[in-house]
């Protein structure tokens, strides 16, 4: 009884060991802490406890003397004495043991769980040590307060809004991107459950974190991108595992989002490829905070948007997501350039028209109709922003641009 009084925490803030009492009078009115055990109470309790036995003892003085206890209460009625350091503890902590929910109860008035107790919550219960990520933006490996821990353990996080730590630079469209793969996932209890999952079979299998999940240099996340749900659970699932996988990367090593298969793709390019247009979004602004270049070139010199051209209408929803997208809201440039050529010196948009030639008959036919249209649609918007800004040479080159698209355009719709 007298262990369960104390029990250790480690707070997210300070990493400190604070071993705390059970913070209910009634309890440490019952019982004392045997002296092998006080030299590692907080010295409020120290305190506490020596004041009590010198207490017991004077009385068992007085008894010796041949005073009885009545005979005592009856000179003086003796006054409980304040236990000291209690007024420190914050009321909600005062009438019991915190609850799993409140499982940090450090001491330290500059604690930062204190205040907001409810964003954190304990990997391991009331038993033995427990660890705890802070709510923290960063771009780094999440430290825990435990620092010769290879592998950052499981936070849970109880406050809706904070349920997966900000693991990436502070940005809203972040943030939105994260929140909208947790609802695909079917809510918060379902993603903290698959994230448990999939973190428990990271720490039994060691290639679960590592580009040889499969014979082709894949990872596990280029793996479950390259996966079609049948049915709404299985995609509930799927979204589920790729949340979970993309967030043990980045707090691991966050080089098994960007690295290649045998093929020359990467995670983002085959998400791209098979039209999973919130994950491509979410990896797109991945990359972009941790300083990835976004056009980068494979072996063949072909970038992603060069890849997405070849396959045609059927990614078409994410190729429209990456052309539109801008490198912020003050920047209004482009992430995905077009212009981009290849070792054959085509660019996308002439990647597109030459597969769409190879591929029209056939049992592969694919149609390009719209991944051309989703090229033409951008170049048209830029050749008219190049008319409204520039002048002189500029404007007249900005019009034969557009009128060179718009008769290209023409040509096609008839075709």
């Amino acid at each position: 009884m007298e262990t369960d009084l104390v029990y250790t925490a480690k707070c997210a803030n300070h990493g400190s060991n604070a071993r705390n009492p059970a913070l209910s009078q009634r309890l440490q009115k019952q019982h004392r802490y045997p002296p092998h055990q006080s030299a590692h109470l907080s010295p409020s309790i120290q305190l506490f406890s020596s004041t009590r036995e010198a207490r017991e003892n004077n009385m068992s003085e007085k008894m010796d003397d041949g005073r009885t206890n009545s005979e005592e209460d009856s000179d003086e009625e003796e006054e409980e004495e304040p236990i000291i350091g209690l007024n420190l503890i914050p009321s909600f902590f005062r009438s019991e043991a915190p609850s799993r929910e409140a499982m940090c109860n450090c001491l330290e008035v500059k604690c930062g769980i204190l205040p907001s107790c409810q964003t954190c919550a304990s990997n391991g219960g009331n038993s033995g040590s427990s660890s705890y990520a802070t709510v923290t933006p960063t771009l780094k490996k999440v430290k825990t307060s435990t620092e010769d821990e290879s592998m950052t353990t499981l936070p849970q996080y109880l406050s809706s809004n904070a349920l997966y730590s900000r693991l990436h630079a502070p940005s809203s469209e972040l943030e939105k991107l994260q929140l909208e793969l947790i609802r695909q996932t079917g809510g918060h209890s379902a993603a903290i459950s698959i994230y448990d999952k999939s973190h428990g079979l990271s720490k039994r299998h060691a290639n679960v974190l590592s580009c040889s999940a499969s014979p082709d240099g894949d990872t596990v996340l280029m793996q479950l991108c390259t996966r079609t749900p049948k049915d709404k659970e299985s995609q509930e699932l799927l979204s589920g595992q790729i949340l979970a996988f993309i967030r043990l990367y980045v707090e691991n090593d966050q080089s098994l989002l960007f690295v290649r298969n045998t093929t020359g793709l990467n995670a983002l390019a085959i998400a791209g490829i098979t039209n999973k247009r919130t994950v491509s979004h979410y990896l797109v602004r991945l990359y972009q905070a941790m300083d990835q270049d976004l056009n980068e070139q494979n072996a063949h010199g072909q970038t992603l948007l060069h890849l997405l051209a070849r396959q045609g209408d059927s990614c078409s929803d994410t190729l429209d997501l990456l052309l539109n997208l801008k490198h912020s809201v003050m920047d209004k440039t482009r992430l995905f350039r077009y212009d981009v050529v290849d070792q054959a010196q085509r660019t996308p948009l002439d990647e597109a028209m030459t597969s769409a030639n190879i591929y029209s008959t056939g049992k592969s036919r694919r149609v390009f109709q719209e991944t051309v249209r989703l090229f033409y649609d951008v170049i048209q918007e830029d050749a008219a922003q190049l008319v409204l800004y520039s002048e002189g040479i500029q404007s007249t080159l900005g019009v034969a641009i557009l009128q060179m698209g718009l008769v290209e355009l023409t040509r096609i719709e008839k075709n």
